[in-house]
């Protein structure tokens, strides 16, 4: 030891004790939140419905608003024309929105599917009937987290254009 020196403990001070109190006590404070949050089923799948209409077209999606990775979600379109259908019924889907999900059906199957670059574009035959319900079999892949990407799913006419789309987006929790 040193001459002079002191084996004594330097005295960090009360300032230091209370902002490690504080931060102790805002830790646990953040545990027990996300505990209650599990609990009520506030970090599991939420799901939502939307509707949009135009064109002569109504769309309702009932989809996951709220999702966690490697979870199955819900995503099911009904596209209801009045009077039915007179030819094939042609989607577009934001890819971007695509790529979260890991796919392993879409039902039912298109007759021709393709990508424009932005968009997956799926062509079905015209249902029996005045509704067409499509529906994805999914999950969110794993190694996605904490985005919070846009969908938009558009009916297009005979030239590609979209008469009636409709807009939402799904927050993927960690």
């Amino acid at each position: 030891m040193a001459p002079g020196r002191s084996t004594v403990p330097d005295d960090s001070g009360l300032r230091i004790s209370r902002r490690g109190r504080g931060l102790r006590r805002l830790f646990t404070l953040v545990i027990v939140a996300l505990l209650v949050f599990a609990l009520v089923g506030l970090l599991g799948v939420r799901t939502t419905t939307i509707s949009a209409a135009g064109g002569g077209y109504r769309l309702q999606l009932h989809y996951a608003k709220v999702v966690r990775p490697g979870l199955a979600v819900p995503w099911e379109l009904r596209v209801t024309s009045a009077g039915g259908f007179d030819g094939p019924v042609t989607l577009a889907t934001k890819s971007s929105y695509l790529d979260i999900y890991d796919e392993n059906s879409l039902d039912p199957e298109p007759v021709h599917a393709t990508q424009d670059g932005d968009r997956v574009i799926w062509q079905f035959e015209p249902p029996a009937g005045d509704t067409l319900v499509v529906s994805f079999d999914w999950r969110v892949e794993p190694g996605v987290q904490l985005k919070w990407p846009r969908g938009e799913t558009s009916v297009l006419d005979e030239d590609g254009r979209p008469v009636a789309t409709i807009r939402y987006r799904t927050w993927v929790t960690p």
